[in-house]
C-alpha cells in the first residue's frame, strides 16, 4: 500500500510542477530577469563609479544589500551613496523581490497544497451523521497537533530541504565551513 501511495504522491508532484511551470509565461520570466538584470546593472555602473568598488564587489552589494541581510564588509561612504543605497533596498525588495516571489508562487503555493491533500489521505477525517440520512454533517475536530501540522508539514519539509541544499552549496564554495555550519 505505501509503495501504491508514493507513486501516487511522485505522480501528483510531476503533475503539479509541469502544469504550473507551464504558466510561467516567458513575458513573466522575461520581466523579472530584466528587472534583476538592471537593478544589478546599476548597482555595478553606480557603485564601482562613485565608491570606486569592482564590479564585483558591486555586484555583491547589490545582492546583499537587495536581501537585506547588510554584512557589514562594504557599504557606501558618500552621503549620496548612502541616499541611493536606502532607495537601492527600497526598490529592491519591493520591486525585484515582488516579481521574483510571483514567479516562486506559481509553483509553490499549488505543491503545498497538494502536500495538505497528501496529509489528508494518510490521516482522514473523521466525520459524524447527525441527521441520521447517510451523508456527513459534521467534521470532527482534530487534535492541535494534526490539525496544524496537516497544513505545515509540507511546507516545513520544502523549507529544510531548500535550507539543506542551500547550505550544501555554500560548504561547497567555502570549503573551511562545514554542513551544520552553513545550516
Amino acid at each position: 500500500k505505501n509503495t501504491s501511495l508514493e507513486s501516487d504522491a511522485m505522480q501528483l508532484l510531476l503533475q503539479t510542477l509541469g502544469h504550473h511551470i507551464g504558466k510561467l509565461t516567458e513575458s513573466s520570466i522575461l520581466m523579472a530577469l530584466v528587472t534583476l538584470v538592471c537593478y544589478q546593472g546599476f548597482a555595478v555602473v553606480f557603485f564601482a563609479n562613485l565608491e570606486g568598488w569592482t564590479w564585483d564587489q558591486s555586484l555583491y552589494f547589490g545582492m546583499v544589500t537587495m536581501s537585506t541581510v547588510g554584512y557589514g564588509d562594504l557599504y557606501p561612504t558618500h552621503w549620496y551613496s548612502q541616499l541611493v543605497g536606502i532607495l537601492f533596498i527600497l526598490v529592491g525588495i519591493v520591486v525585484v523581490f515582488g516579481q521574483i516571489i510571483d514567479l516562486v508562487n506559481l509553483v509553490i503555493v499549488p505543491l503545498f497544497q497538494k502536500s495538505r491533500d497528501l496529509v489528508e489521505r494518510l490521516m482522514p477525517a473523521h466525520y459524524v451523521d447527525i441527521t441520521g440520512d447517510g451523508t456527513p454533517d459534521f467534521k470532527v475536530p482534530r487534535r492541535r497537533p494534526i490539525f496544524y501540522g496537516k497544513g505545515l508539514a509540507g511546507p516545513i519539509l520544502m523549507l529544510l530541504l531548500f535550507q539543506f541544499i542551500s547550505a550544501a552549496i555554500f560548504t561547497a564554495v567555502e570549503p573551511e565551513w562545514d554542513l551544520w555550519s552553513a545550516w
